[in-house]
């Protein structure tokens, strides 16, 4: 009974992020197209998109040219400024971009005949500018909720370019097995591979098991057996961290799947991105550099 609901609820959510992956690609421009006039708007708003593209990709071309003729200013300020100041100066240098892009697009471009075409200003350029926006924010608005929806296959313990060996050893574990892993930080919190990491404990949950990990799935939480060997589980490295397992424990030749973790230390390769960690998981110690220890955030 609890696998056949498990299988209708991961059937369910498959539908419903193809439904809003579907809105995205398709339901927004063709609602875009139907409110400003019918299809004799199209070769309208394809025009648009190339003009917005154009400027986009002149402006950002420019301001890498700027940045070139700069670069030896920058380097001079580098050690001066702070790594936040240059985290708040990089987000005001986009929005930065983008104003500018959407000034040259507003005085610059040439959209033809817009009689025909229901706008929300009396001026084209700005109104085409405010639709093509706010087509843009919905559409990434639902297709970032197709991906909340989305299931994903737990990946295998080892890389595609590595067969995959049966499990060593199941046991259950009330003391602390070490293990070493990787994330990534999506700007609010830590990620793994697939899951968010909301504090420093996580439990692992699967759909298809009633025990977790399985001996027969890759479900489970993922750590390798020493630093070196992060790599067969996890792409990147900017973030490494200790984990103590304990419960239902899988062991592998390299590393081992649990039921429960819990992140006993962090290494961040940069400075500015382990504050930020640290602020969003208050009382985890936290280090900048790798797992030989340096400075403690």
């Amino acid at each position: 009974m609890k696998t056949a609901l498990a299988s209708a609820r991961v059937v369910g959510r498959r539908h419903v992020s193809k439904l809003f992956c579907t809105l995205a690609l398709v339901g927004v421009p063709v609602a875009v197209i139907a409110v400003s006039g019918g299809r004799h708007t199209i070769a309208f708003w394809i025009v648009t998109l190339v003009w917005v593209t154009a400027v986009l990709y002149v402006t950002a071309l420019s301001v890498f040219i700027l940045f070139i003729v700069l670069s030896p200013v920058l380097l001079m300020l580098e050690d001066v400024i702070s790594d936040r100041v240059s985290a708040v100066a990089a987000k005001l240098l986009r929005v930065l971009v983008l104003a500018t892009a959407a000034g040259a697009f507003i005085h610059t471009a040439r959209l033809g005949d817009t009689t025909a075409v229901r706008l929300p200003t009396p001026w084209p350029n700005l109104g085409a500018l405010l639709v093509i926006t706010g087509a843009a924010a919905a559409t990434h608005g639902l297709w970032s909720l197709g991906r909340r929806f989305r299931v994903h296959r737990k990946p295998a313990p080892y890389s595609r370019r590595h067969s995959v060996p049966e499990p060593e050893d199941e046991f259950w574990s009330d003391q602390h097995v070490i293990g070493w892993r990787s994330w990534a930080w999506d700007g609010s919190s830590i990620r793994g591979v697939y899951s968010r990491w909301p504090s420093e404990e996580l439990e692992a949950t699967c759909p298809h098991c009633e025990v977790v990990p399985s001996w027969d799935h890759a479900c489970g939480i993922y750590a390798a057996k020493t630093p070196a060997d992060i790599h067969v589980f996890h792409g990147g490295t900017s973030i490494v961290g200790k984990v103590e397992m304990w419960g239902h424990v899988i062991e592998h030749e390299f590393g081992y799947r649990a039921s429960h973790a819990r992140i006993a230390h962090l290494w961040v390769d940069d400075r500015w991105r382990a504050e930020r960690i640290s602020s969003a998981y208050p009382g985890m110690e936290v280090s900048v550099g790798s797992p030989v220890g340096q400075e403690v955030v």
